[in-house]
């Protein structure tokens, strides 16, 4: 992480630098980061102080925010729905690059993606800065990029805390129209099952820490001043934000998968409550369906294995690009997520019934799952059919359910409400 003193420097004026056209795209902006391409809608700063509920589920692929306002939640009268109380769920890419230097980049439009370029600082002072560009911007740099390693605890992982620190900053300039000096903030974070431990919490609270964020380009500067901080499972999050924004009764026993960008990880919930011992995130979701959907492919066509990026394309329309053809492999993939789907079926036996005795496959009431490891792609194949396939075979009495939502940072926020009940 490099560090910028950036005392002395100047900024003009807001209006000057949100005029001007979309910029034509060259990339393909993920699900869910559509808002980042529009114009941004702020007309200017305040001096002013809000007090902010975050919930942020930091992942390796995108970081979400969702954010509810103090005041305008003491003022509601009756809470009609969800979609209300939170509106927008805001996400910035988790992939960043970190700027050692202070060089200009050329700003290829006038949209969000194309002005991503922030400076974060710990630092009581607030002259020290790490500089993190993302979106277009992080495109043109010629750095390595920068981003949660499998290797190291998410914790110990200090992209993680510049991935909070954006999707804050990021958020707050996305929801409010006059940007406030200050934001007084209650954040609800997410963690995997094996860093939901006194270690692992006690690490994430020492180092996600109040902070100063500027836009410079923008103009901005907001102090981030937190005056709690809770961390719960992304598999209770998820689980518990959709059946409280559903309306549905949570069941007494409830089994959830999650399938991210970096590991998949699972939960029992009994009777509301999570099975510690029934908790683990072992496996490698990142590379752990694409190598194996390369190594598959290489196998059957008697060809080198394809890059990383084109296999990822092809998860998503069931075709590889061949030169300027394109290969239909719909049969590949759906081997690939079969062989996958059973891995993780093995895992989850040995290690959330094995170690426990309170809960058992056939006692269990529903089993859901979660992330973008679930999606069918548009040849309509999940993972999660053969999972249901293996797990009817020892609770064929138990109901299934996959989230087609990311409840994560809403739940976050719900819980910590509960919390303060």
């Amino acid at each position: 992480m490099t560090f910028l003193d950036l005392t002395g420097q100047q900024s003009t004026d807001i209006r000057t630098k949100i005029s001007g056209n979309i910029s034509e795209h060259t990339f393909t902006v993920r699900s869910g980061e559509e808002c980042l391409l529009d114009l941004p809608r702020f007309s200017g700063v305040s001096p002013k102080t809000v007090q902010v509920y975050a919930g942020i589920d930091a992942g390796s692929t995108q970081t979400r925010g969702a954010f509810v306002d103090l005041d305008y939640l003491n003022s509601l009268q009756e809470l009609n729905s969800y979609d209300e109380l939170f509106g927008t769920t805001y996400v910035v890419p988790s992939l960043f690059k970190d700027i050692p230097d202070n060089r200009s980049i050329p700003t290829k439009g006038a949209e969000l993606w194309a002005n991503m370029d922030s400076y974060i600082s710990f630092d009581g002072s607030g002259t020290k800065f790490t500089r993190v560009t993302r979106g277009q911007k992080a495109i043109d740099v010629s750095l390595s990029n920068s981003k949660l390693m499998n290797s190291v605890a998410k914790v110990d992982n200090d992209s993680l805390y510049l991935n909070i620190c954006d999707a804050l900053g990021y958020g707050i300039l996305q929801k409010y129209v006059t940007i406030p000096a200050t934001v007084d903030l209650w954040i609800s974070s997410s963690l995997p099952p094996e860093d939901f431990n006194d270690h692992g919490k006690n690490t994430f609270r020492g180092k996600m820490r109040s902070f100063k964020w500027k836009h410079l380009d923008y103009g901005i500067t907001i102090q981030f001043k937190i005056r709690e901080l809770y961390t719960f499972t992304e598999p209770e999050a998820n689980v518990k934000g959709y059946y409280t924004v559903e309306r549905e009764e949570l069941p007494e026993e409830v089994l959830h998968i999650e399938g991210g960008g970096r590991n998949v990880s699972h939960e029992i919930l009994h009777g509301g409550n999570s099975l510690s011992l029934a908790c683990d995130s072992s496996m490698d979701a990142g590379s752990l369906l694409l190598d194996t959907l390369g190594q598959r492919y290489s196998e059957k066509r008697r060809s080198k294995v394809p890059s990383m990026d084109n296999l990822e394309r092809s998860l998503i329309i069931g075709k590889l690009k061949q030169g300027a053809e394109w290969e239909d492999i719909t049969d590949v993939i759906k081997e690939s997520k079969d062989i996958v789907a059973d891995q993780i079926f093995n895992n989850v036996m040995d290690k959330a019934f094995q170690r426990q005795h309170i809960v058992q496959p056939e006692t269990l009431d529903v089993i859901t799952f979660g992330g973008k490891l679930f999606d069918c792609g548009d040849y309509d194949y999940s993972i999660t059919k053969r999972l249901m396939n293996r797990f009817s075979t020892v609770a064929p009495k138990t109901k299934f359910k996959r989230f087609t939502k990311n409840y994560i940072p809403w739940g976050l926020v719900l819980l910590m409400m509960g919390e303060q009940e």
